[in-house]
């Protein structure tokens, strides 16, 4: 039962020729994370067997990061959560910032004070960071742009790593026979060699469903991206807790279902994945219910709506047309729902894809960027398409379209709607108005020469569409 139950996935394809490695990714969360967090060392390491010992085919190993145990990450390539968030802040977004000192860590909700992280590895003492990496050291990042250095402050970092360490572990529902009778079979099927059903901390079990090791997961799920000591094909044991809502599963997302995850796995949990198959399917299912009742299960959605989500009132961003009749209603709320639903593999999202929902683009400041109904539809546009950029600007022929063409952007809800034009580089009404060009040119001059008055004038009725 080697073969992966679908064609061999495609992750998305790396768009910087600079490239030499790259590997898709899917968010994971950070439910628990601070709980996570506070398991000793000594707990995690305990339960390691990385020569396989025992002989079971399970030899999970401890990565470390710098002198540490790592616990988050896909691969467990890092320790702590500062670093967990100051990495994709630059690596992501591009924003800069510097370590907490001691003293700011001291003031965590959890926190003990250790010495800088040391690289493992062959990699040099830095003092800075400028290139985007799989793993940042524990030094200042910086960039090249015109922000200044840090772009985050000391106190948002300190909020940021906060959050994310007070943020309370999905809870679970109580048992029943059926998820009883799953837990079982979890056992039965050798689940739990890998998703130990809790790790010890100073609180207490920490019922994660987890060892926080990383384990070799076969040929179809590799990656080739080592991290400090994992290779590219071992990755974390991901916590269960919370796994009814979490979706799409696996380090790049190419499972819809929890049932594809178990049956990609590979390697180490081959025999895990084989146990399952063969259990019957009453017995599956009950599996199934057992892990849909780690937490998260009432709020599982299609999307990012909360179940039973309200539809926002007339006049609302995000509402319908004023006078609807009753089926014009719920084809608008049927919409919304597949609006916001996320686009699996199974639907066909591609390998160069930028997201997957239609929200993930239009949620700002609602789920489709709606403008307020029961107005008469004063768009403030044409509709149709003119000449504005730069003549010395590069860009993208479409159809009719000529590489400077636009269609004139409708302005209502304008002053929610920043950052501006159509790469966004215009974080200010103003400084939209400036970046015209083109047939454009002479209004941006008689903006650019209205008295202070006027143009504070022309910005309020703007901000007011």
């Amino acid at each position: 039962m080697d073969a992966p139950p679908t064609p061999p996935f495609q992750g998305r394809t790396a768009s910087d020729p600079l490239t030499n490695l790259s590997a898709t990714r899917n968010p994971i969360p950070f439910f628990g994370a601070g709980l996570l967090a506070e398991i000793p060392d000594f707990e995690i390491v305990s339960h390691a067997d990385p020569d396989d010992a025992d002989g079971d085919g399970v030899s999970g190993r401890v990565n470390f990061d710098g002198m540490l145990v790592g616990r988050f990450g896909r691969k467990a390539q890092t320790a702590r959560i500062e670093i967990f968030i100051r990495g994709p802040l630059f690596n992501h977004m591009g924003v800069t910032s510097n370590p907490l000192s001691n003293e700011r860590r001291a003031e965590l909700p959890t926190f003990e004070v250790v010495p800088p992280a040391v690289m493992s590895g062959s990699i040099a003492p830095v003092s800075s960071v400028f290139a985007a990496q799989a793993i940042i050291p524990d030094e200042s990042t910086f960039d090249q742009d015109g922000a200044a250095d840090p772009e985050l402050s000391d106190s948002e970092l300190f909020d940021l790593v906060s959050f994310a360490m007070l943020l309370a572990a999905p809870e679970p529902d109580g048992p029943s026979p059926a998820t009883e009778r799953g837990s079982a079979a979890f056992r039965k099927a050798g689940c739990d060699k890998c998703h130990l059903s809790s790790l010890r901390s100073p609180r207490g079990p920490i019922p994660a469903y987890t060892d926080l090791l990383v384990h070799d997961m076969g040929d179809h799920l590799a990656d080739g991206f080592p991290m400090g000591e994992a290779s590219g094909r071992e990755f974390r044991t991901q916590p269960l807790w919370g796994v009814a809502a979490s979706s799409p599963y696996l380090h790049d997302g190419r499972a819809d279902t929890i049932d594809d995850a178990i049956r990609w796995h590979g390697g180490e949990a081959a025999a895990m994945r084989d146990a399952y198959l063969a259990l019957p399917s009453e017995e599956r299912d009950d599996l199934l219910a057992f892990l849909e009742s780690l937490g998260g299960r009432t709020q599982k959605t299609a999307g990012l709506l909360p179940p039973q989500s309200e539809v926002p009132l007339e006049g609302q961003y995000g509402a319908p047309l004023a006078g609807l009749a009753p089926s014009e209603r719920a084809l608008f709320e049927q919409g919304r729902i597949l609006f916001d639903r996320d686009f699996g593999l199974e639907y066909g999202l591609g390998p160069r894809f930028n997201g997957d929902a239609c929200r993930s683009c239009h949620f700002d400041p609602v789920i489709g960027g709606a403008g307020p109904s029961g107005v008469d539809v004063r768009a403030y546009t044409d509709l149709l398409l003119h000449d504005i950029a730069d003549p010395n600007a590069l860009g993208i022929e479409e159809g009719d379209a000529g590489m400077h063409e636009f269609r004139t952007s409708p302005l209502w809800g304008l002053a929610r709607s920043a950052p501006y034009l159509h790469d966004g580089r215009a974080s200010t009404i103003e400084g939209a108005i400036t970046e015209h060009a083109g047939e454009a040119a002479a209004s941006r001059t008689e903006a650019a020469n209205l008295s202070t008055g006027d143009k504070e004038a022309l910005f309020a009725f703007l901000r007011s569409l």
